[in-house]
């Protein structure tokens, strides 16, 4: 409003060869899951009950959430306890009036889990 946008260009820059260094690292330290064949059926039974996160007949977030339970339930069956956040911006279809929906709120309390729409809560409620 009146004032002009000033882009700033980071093409061959030390912030960029800085932050492309961090996202290389980030990506090499990533795990990408085998697919589990019991999370995505259960994916699909929230998908047909319409339950959280599932509410317009997309399975992406279904199958992602059921993944993350999956995992979340090996790791503390074989006694891990730190914690695991599960970071999602996407609060309209996780949450209810502020607050991880009802749908969800059982599961991960019964795995021991926390959701954050932010990544530095995420980093901080991991000690990091």
């Amino acid at each position: 409003c009146g004032s002009p946008i000033v882009t700033v260009s980071l093409a061959n820059s030390q912030l960029q060869a800085h932050l492309g260094a961090k996202y290389a690292a980030f990506v090499d330290a990533c795990e990408v899951l085998d697919d589990d064949y019991n999370a995505k059926s259960r994916a699909m039974d929230r998908v047909v009950g319409q339950v959280r996160p599932s509410r317009k007949g997309s399975a992406l977030d279904a199958n992602i959430i059921e993944h993350y339970f999956g995992l979340g339930g090996e790791l503390r069956h074989i006694g891990l306890g730190q914690p695991f956040v599960f970071v999602s911006s996407n609060t309209e279809d996780y949450c209810e009036a502020g607050a991880l929906h009802a749908d969800l709120t059982v599961e991960f309390r019964a795995l021991g889990l926390a959701y954050t729409s932010t990544l530095p809560w995420a980093t901080k409620a991991l000690g990091l």
